[in-house]
């Protein structure tokens, strides 16, 4: 009995073909599954013709294993109709009836979800989250985040009048969110200039989203292996925004928010041919109004990690609401 690990580009898209299943060698998973079953295979085979015998299979799966000579962590199963690459695991219990007899095998796929968690928040965080509160922002909470680099924004108001604006993105500490919960997210704006702090300060005009970055290697026999890796990028979820409550000192707009991670989506991890990462993006403002002078320049880029659990002790967070909608 064995337990295969398949990394494969997809057979649903058109001018693809399937590649040969390579199973991953595994590392210290202990003894065999073939020879803790060997003996109760024998007995089964051995049962006169008529009888019927059920037993238990217990299969230890190893966390990790070893491929190219380094010790990797197994990926979550991965399929999907638009992506042209997949991970499957293969389920295969071989009857050997003698040497002069045919062998049988039993195949089947089974699901491979690995547990993966977070870090735990900050104690202020945690505190608010216990008593239903907002998650206290980065003024009231510097330890608890993670302010990107500032990024000065330019364009025009209005066809007319030049202006910049800082800008600064936070996100909550540590920078893994399980698949199904809330990120929390903060922006910052200053600037002199108060009706283009009023444009671009706008809930709806603030384009933050998580992004996935699938990477494969799967090279067709024309081209050289250097130029071989693939990349499939989708943008899976945005960020609902509202003001923050308080007064912001005087040139200063600053939001709240939070992405919803789908329950589906497929956790941080990967194989050396095989990667599933995501990013937080913020994209060009999208403001009536404002024309920015780069329109089509990611304005800040933060790597993310997604889990699978919540961490240990701390359930699923509710989602917040914006004040006004209480």
């Amino acid at each position: 009995m064995s337990v295969a690990n398949i990394v494969r580009p997809s057979t649903s898209g058109a001018g693809r073909s399937g590649r040969s299943l390579r199973p991953l060698t595994s590392a210290g998973a202990g003894p065999s599954v073939a020879s803790m079953a060997e003996s109760e295979m024998t007995t089964l085979l051995n049962q006169p013709t008529g009888n019927v015998r059920t037993f238990p299979i217990d299969i230890s799966l190893p966390r990790e294993v070893v491929v190219g000579g380094q010790h990797v962590k197994l990926p979550e199963t991965f399929v999907e109709k638009r992506t042209p690459v997949s991970v499957q695991y293969e389920l295969t219990i071989t009857l050997s009836r003698g040497a002069l007899r045919s062998v049988q095998q039993i195949r089947t796929s089974i699901v491979y979800v690995p547990i993966t968690r977070p870090g735990p928040p900050s104690l202020v965080r945690e505190l608010a989250e216990e008593q239903g509160l907002l998650v206290p922002g980065p003024a009231d909470d510097p330890g608890g985040w993670i302010s990107c680099a500032p990024t000065i924004v330019k364009g025009k108001v209005f066809k007319s009048r030049k202006v910049q604006i800082q800008c600064t993105l936070s996100l909550a500490k540590p920078l893994a969110y399980t698949r199904g919960s809330a990120l929390p997210v903060a922006v910052e704006f200053r600037s002199g200039d108060a009706q283009a702090l009023d444009l671009l300060a706008a809930p709806g005009a603030i384009p933050l989203r998580l992004r996935r970055h699938v990477r494969y290697w799967a090279p067709p026999a024309s081209r050289p292996r250097e130029v071989a890796w693939s990349e499939v990028v989708d943008d899976l979820a945005t960020a609902t925004w509202w003001h923050e409550v308080g007064p912001a000192p005087s040139g200063t707009r600053r939001l709240a928010g939070e992405i919803l991670l789908p329950r589906d989506l497929a956790p941080t991890g990967g194989v050396h041919t095989f990667s599933v990462k995501y990013s937080v993006v913020l994209l060009p403002f999208e403001a009536t109004g404002f024309v920015a002078k780069r329109p089509d320049t990611i304005a800040v880029s933060e790597t993310v990690e997604i889990t699978t659990k919540h961490p240990r002790g701390h359930g699923a967070r509710q989602q917040q609401q914006p004040p006004a909608y209480e």
